[in-house]
């Protein structure tokens, strides 16, 4: 699991469930602050806050030898006054998302060459070659893992219970396509390390990026990658860094970097 920084952290509530709309903006906008939104995210979705913070209330670590499975079962069982709260501090959030003060480091992230590099990394090994895009059975094996990383559990019952979230991710990434192109993918990955990192310094992406590309993509042998799918980082449709657009060629989307 990445080292997150923190610079301080929220008094923590014994019953997360109990956390107020107060102390979520506090958390979302000083201590821990985001530069991308969530509303869009479902409570248990990796890309929520609200995982972060009752792992933070449960003390709890993927390094830890002896682990209650019971009370992250308990976590992913969110009642209705847990959702409303949680619901007005995204909305709150929304309302300020384009305040410079938010705005300016989100498009550092979003620019950085070294971030796009990492990004390249993964899509690469993700993708599907053919169709140049992330499968829907791709997606929910990497996002399973995603949550092992995360949680240091790897049970059935887990699996059953982060299930709807990682349904409701891939819902919408996919934006009603069959699966998940490369803009989408790489706004998706930011979300996640905003939410994971509690940083808005580039470095601190770019090695919670490193962190996931060693977890999921290392240990993979040799054969079991496919050769094509190196292609794209020499193909001339991936820059690293800069600015990109979207064109249609040849009936297919593509991306190019804008001439200056």
């Amino acid at each position: 699991m990445p080292t997150r920084k923190r610079l301080q952290s929220v008094k923590l509530q014994a019953d997360y469930r109990k956390i107020s709309v107060d102390q979520i903006s506090e958390r979302i906008f000083l201590l821990n602050s985001r530069v991308f939104g969530f509303s869009h995210r479902s409570l248990s979705s990796l890309r929520h806050p609200r995982i972060p913070f009752v792992l933070e209330c449960l003390k709890w670590s993927s390094n830890i030898e002896k682990k209650n499975v019971s009370e992250l079962l308990d976590m992913f069982e969110v009642n209705t006054n847990e959702v409303e709260r949680w619901e007005r501090a995204a909305a709150i959030f929304d309302k300020k998302i384009h305040a410079l003060v938010i705005d300016k480091p989100r498009q550092q992230l979003i620019l950085s060459r070294e971030i796009m590099q990492q990004l390249e990394v993964l899509w690469c090994f993700l993708m599907d070659s053919k169709n140049r895009i992330i499968t829907e059975d791709a997606y929910k094996n990497f996002h399973g893992r995603l949550y092992t990383y995360f949680l240091g559990v790897d049970e059935m019952s887990l699996q059953t219970a982060w299930l709807s979230s990682l349904n409701a991710d891939f819902l919408w990434d996919c934006r009603n396509n069959r699966g998940v192109n490369f803009e989408a993918f790489c706004l998706s990955m930011l979300e996640l390390a905003d939410n994971w990192t509690f940083s808005r310094e580039s470095d601190d992406f770019i090695a919670f990026f490193k962190s996931v590309v060693s977890f999921i993509v290392l240990p993979t042998k040799p054969s079991e990658l496919k050769h094509t799918s190196l292609f794209p980082l020499m193909s001339g449709m991936f820059f690293s860094g800069g600015i990109i657009e979207k064109v249609l060629h040849n009936g297919r989307i593509e991306y190019i970097k804008i001439k200056k």
